[in-house]
């Protein structure tokens, strides 16, 4: 079993698997490493998250944070179609819903 950890970046994720857990506030996550298809800005309400692996994920939370990057890295937590989502170099993880 791999130790907890509480990951502030992908690349504290490097020597991790595709997908895993670690603990965030003291609580169990479950995670999957996926690259944002192109550009984004960062988080705002509304957002969608185009995925290199075809998935769409609109974020539903109201938390503002804005940085321009291409291809990057995002974390997501989810089952049943909701979750959060965690881009790379960003302080917060955002709540998202899929949309495709």
């Amino acid at each position: 079993m791999r130790p907890a950890v509480c990951p502030q970046s992908i690349d504290e994720l490097s020597g991790l698997a595709e997908s895993g857990s670690f603990t965030l506030k003291g609580k169990p996550m479950e995670y999957d490493k996926e690259t944002i298809k192109g550009s984004t800005d960062g988080y705002s309400l509304g957002t969608k998250f185009e995925l290199t692996n075809g998935q769409v994920w609109e974020q539903t939370s109201d938390d503002d944070e804005y940085v321009h990057q291409f291809m990057p890295e995002v974390l997501l937590d989810t089952a049943e179609g909701v979750g959060k989502l965690k881009i790379n170099d960003m302080n917060d993880w955002v709540e998202v819903k899929r949309i495709l």
